[in-house]
């Protein structure tokens, strides 16, 4: 039995016919240029975004390493201190203290350096 539009298709003369198929080609084509389009503009909205964090992770990656050699050399100073007035700084809370803040930063710039690496694999 034939479906209701292979009924209107057989009823229209052949030049009609292939007129409606070339609209309908047209349009397939049409839409899947839009398609196209709207998946490229994803793409590059995401590409951007990608770019976006690795910079932001590298800007934050220089601060931390900044910060790293600030906590060093203030570090250095006091031991001088100590060292002049006879205290063991390693052995006060001060010292542990200095020694935690660069091991954490230390860890944040290991971290940073990662997520970096990871963010810069994605090629899309």
């Amino acid at each position: 039995m034939k479906s209701n539009i292979q009924k209107v298709y057989s009823k229209l003369p052949k030049q009609e016919l292939a007129k409606v198929e070339l609209a309908l080609d047209g349009d397939l084509k049409d839409q899947g240029q839009k398609a196209q389009s709207i998946f490229n503009d994803g793409k590059k909205n995401a590409n951007n975004v990608i770019v976006k964090a690795v910079s932001e992770l590298e800007n934050a990656k220089k601060s931390l390493n900044t910060l790293s050699k600030q906590i060093d050399t203030t570090y250095g100073k006091a031991l001088k201190s100590a060292k002049e007035i006879g205290v063991n700084l390693d052995g006060t809370t001060v010292g542990k203290n200095y020694k935690k803040a660069f091991s954490d930063v230390e860890e944040y710039i290991i971290s940073t350096t990662s997520a970096i690496s990871k963010l810069s694999k994605f090629k899309i």
